[in-house]
């Protein structure tokens, strides 16, 4: 009896150790998963977005800052400056893959605009100086001079990289016809 029941133990762990084997060849044969990465314009589109939506944010929360002020010169001053960086970012928007070119604008120069807005606004608000208040107007013209030249460079970079690309092909086109 004993003997009867090592010999169905070893047949049941020979089929298993089969049973093993072809399913590691099956599973070998089969064709493997594919591992889903984001393109690379995917993830740009997503980093421009971002940043996008981050300046927009600061660029309200500027604007939110001046309007407690009532003052109507450094409100028209405020929406040039706002209508400056939405161009910048109405540019990165239409072409999200080269938004680096925009990081440092709607970034870093757009957070120090907004923390030096506040300061302003909440000194402003205690005390009226006429000296602050035109400089601080020089300051937004500036800014917003610089935002509109960034605008552009954004723009004509893209120009500028679709005519290489364009003569590129031009060259591969003349090459194939000879």
């Amino acid at each position: 009896m004993l003997s009867l029941f090592l010999r169905l133990a070893m047949l049941g762990g020979g089929v298993l150790v089969m049973w093993n084997v072809f399913a590691t060849f099956a599973r070998a044969l089969r064709a493997p998963k594919k591992v889903l990465i984001a393109a690379p314009e995917d993830r740009a589109s997503a980093a421009a977005r971002d940043l996008c939506s981050s300046a927009a944010r600061r660029v309200t929360n500027i604007e939110m800052a001046m309007a407690g002020l009532g003052d109507a010169e450094l409100w028209s001053a405020t929406e040039a400056f706002a209508k400056a960086v939405g161009q910048l970012i109405a540019a990165v928007q239409a072409d999200p893959v080269r938004y680096r070119r925009a990081r440092r604008h709607l970034g870093q120069i757009l957070f120090g605009t907004e923390q030096a807005t506040k300061r302003f606004a909440k000194l402003n608000s205690v005390v009226v100086n006429d000296a602050s208040k035109a400089g601080f107007l020089t300051l937004l013209q500036d800014l917003s001079d610089a935002f509109e030249r960034a605008a552009s460079e954004y723009s004509k970079a893209g120009l500028t990289d679709l005519e290489i690309e364009s003569q590129v092909l031009r060259d591969l086109i003349d090459r194939a016809k000879r």
